[in-house]
């Protein structure tokens, strides 16, 4: 909020042939000489209006706030900046507070469903979301018992990191409705912070992803190619375009997004994080794209409610796209074909952008570059995932040093 001090008796924006006064040597206003010369405002917000309360002074330095008014502007800047108690705390429940920052949210609909049924179930479910808002204010221990509760509930540890964002956020939500004086979460003491998972992640071999294409349908087969050799993601692979491809390389410029699940609308959007890229085509993927059938599909751009946009896409026929779940079920039964026992949430077509990470790390591909054609916004985060494909053998290091220093 904005705190200012103006000189009453002169102009802010003097014109350069202006008289000046004799006493301050500056272009003297029709308040010259009249009242007090200083005047602090500021803003406060009531009631969703802006008012600006003013206060005269005679004195601008010096150190008491009721006679000066750099004094006083410290005074009300320190006033407004500090959290203060609600003069009458609303009472309201964890569940209420936690649906009114649900619908304020402003995400896809297929994230919104995720993020519905995640808070749902483990923010605002029975007992927990019957507590009042108030009450994880002034006992933070109520949030340290909710978070050792997600832990033996089996949750995985990311999980449980999310939720506590989540928590955090709804409760920060809460402060600015004016429920509780301060979010508890960030910085408390009392409140563990769960540790990331660390998982080590394991690519496709060469014999696994032959495997699968053999017991894939011939239509599925650009999934295994394109996630693969370009890393791209499922919702990229199916809005994939033979537009997209120029020269060597290839513009991801869309995904296929489910909006809707009830309803089956499918939608157009930009990729993850709502950024395009540029991904070097190898040749032997441009050539398998290039002799693939297409379809023109037309669809909604970002919602279901939204302009149409029309496309030529590999993953389609008859003018219609064709179902992720038809695919999830395929791709089931192929690893099961080819003998790979699933890991739950690890074998499934995320795993093919591993594949591809790992193949360009191992022929030394910077983590840089990397992360540019994997979309990801962070290169230290492509780091943290993918540098155990970085670690050399104990040959690579003797040959490291040993061409580096002289004989001596």
């Amino acid at each position: 909020m904005a705190v200012v001090v103006y000189d009453r008796w002169h102009k802010s924006r003097p014109k350069p042939d202006e008289p000046k006064c004799k006493e301050h040597k500056l272009v003297p206003s029709k308040a010259h000489g009249q009242g007090e010369r200083w005047q602090v405002r500021w803003d406060v917000w009531i009631d969703g209006k802006r008012h600006q309360p003013k206060r005269n002074f005679s004195h601008k330095v010096g150190k008491d706030p009721e006679k000066h008014a750099d004094a006083f502007v410290i005074q009300i800047q320190t006033e407004l900046n500090a959290p203060s108690e609600p003069e009458s705390p609303q009472i309201m429940r964890l569940r209420d507070i936690g649906q009114e920052w649900l619908n304020s949210r402003n995400i896809a609909e297929s994230s919104m469903r995720t993020l519905t049924s995640r808070v749902t179930n483990h923010i605002l479910c029975d007992g927990f979301g019957d507590l009042e808002a108030f009450d994880l204010y002034e006992d933070p221990n109520l949030i340290q018992q909710w978070l050792k509760g997600l832990g033996a509930k089996g949750l995985a540890q990311t999980t449980q990191r999310e939720l506590r964002a989540n928590l955090s956020s709804i409760l920060k939500f809460a402060f600015h409705k004016k429920v509780i004086p301060a979010n508890p979460v960030p910085h408390n003491p009392l409140i563990s912070t769960p540790k990331p998972d660390r998982k080590t992640i394991v690519p496709y071999t060469p014999e696994q992803l032959a495997d699968i294409s053999a017991n894939l349908r011939q239509h599925y087969h650009p999934v295994v190619k394109a996630g693969s050799e370009a890393g791209l993601r499922i919702g990229e692979i199916w809005g994939l375009s033979p537009d997209d491809i120029v020269e060597d390389d290839l513009h991801i410029r869309r995904q296929v997004r489910e909006n809707n699940k009830h309803k089956g609308g499918m939608v157009f959007a930009l990729p993850k994080g709502r950024k395009t890229r540029t991904v070097p085509l190898p040749h032997s993927l441009k050539s398998f794209l290039l002799g693939l059938p297409t379809t023109t599909v037309t669809l909604p751009w970002d919602k279901v409610s939204g302009p149409p946009v029309t496309v030529r896409v590999f993953m389609g026929r008859n003018g219609r796209l064709r179902s992720y779940s038809a695919l999830s079920l395929a791709w089931d039964t192929a690893l099961a074909k080819a003998g790979i026992v699933r890991v739950p949430y690890e074998d499934k077509y995320h795993k093919l952008r591993h594949t591809y990470a790992s193949r360009l790390l191992r022929r030394g591909v910077d983590i840089r570059s990397l992360a540019l054609y994997l979309g990801h916004d962070d290169p230290a985060f492509t780091l943290s995932r993918y540098c155990h494909f970085m670690i050399g053998t104990g040959d690579d290091v003797r040959r490291a040093i040993d061409g580096d220093v002289p004989d001596v």
